[in-house]
């Protein structure tokens, strides 16, 4: 078993257990690509320590089965590592790199309602009957199932919110680069949903074709040295040999030679 904490300094693909408390979760979500759901949690081992919690992304065949804030589990999986893009780029012109986990197996604990509370419990004597003040004890609502609703209807509300402020961003941008020449007028509802479903998507073969056809279009801005280093990182443990895809050596191309280089890695690894 894994300390959350140990992950920060293992590298991508290094399998790991750990264990620990749901202390944020996002609805699942349908995959863009392929079958079932997809759902991203954060676990966190030691309470209060940032260093002791990490991203889960889990697959999940039926949304019904997704997990909750609260609750304790186990995981199985790879360690996974991505651009932290809301940081600072660093020096050398990237991005600092951040820790998730790519869960295979997930085990939630057993909990206390779990239990067979009946089998502790006395038989009810023949002929008890309950009084008046037992009856409205017994059907008071589920505690539990209270603050389950609760959590879903504020969680569905945050939600709500934080598209709209993803779609007014997006169409405020797309605006601003129409107005600049860069984008077309008839593609404004195009590029508005690529960039908002690049902000919500959470499978990285999506995320990495999207940022790359955004390079290529000139709406992510990146020199010759980011785009080259872009390659290099996407490639890195991964079977893709540079020379089947491209003629030339990446050191030799020019910048849209190796914005087109990047739109090939990103299909390659998205297929």
């Amino acid at each position: 078993m894994n300390k959350i904490s140990e992950l920060h300094g293992l590298p991508k693909g290094e399998e790991c257990e750990i264990s620990g408390v749901i202390i944020y979760e996002q609805a699942p979500k349908p995959v863009k690509f392929g079958v079932g759901f997809n759902q991203f949690v954060v676990v966190e081992d030691i309470p209060g320590n940032k260093f002791c919690s990490v991203g889960v992304n889990i697959s999940l065949t039926d949304p019904k089965e997704g997990f909750l804030k609260g609750e304790k589990i186990i995981i199985q999986g790879k360690v996974d590592k991505y651009p932290d893009r809301t940081q600072k780029l660093t020096s050398d012109g990237t991005y600092p790199m951040k820790t998730s986990l790519k869960a295979h197996s997930v085990e939630r604990f057993k909990q206390v309602e779990d239990f067979p509370i009946k089998d502790y419990q006395e038989e009810a004597q023949i002929g008890e009957v309950m009084d008046a003040k037992d009856l409205e004890e017994a059907n008071k609502p589920n505690y539990i199932e209270i603050k389950t609703q609760s959590e879903r209807e504020k969680q569905a509300i945050f939600e709500a919110k934080d598209l709209i402020s993803a779609k007014k961003s997006a169409a405020h941008t797309i605006a601003d680069l129409i107005i600049a020449g860069k984008i077309e007028l008839k593609n404004f509802f195009v590029w508005s949903t690529l960039l908002v479903d690049f902000f919500y998507n959470t499978d990285d073969a999506f995320a990495i074709i999207t940022e790359a056809n955004l390079m290529k279009s000139g709406l992510i801005e990146a020199t010759k040295l980011q785009v080259s280093q872009w390659i290099l990182e996407r490639i890195k443990g991964t079977q893709i040999v540079l020379e089947t895809l491209c003629e030339k050596p990446i050191s030799t191309q020019t910048l849209e030679e190796l914005k087109d280089t990047a739109v090939k890695v990103a299909l390659a690894i998205g297929g």
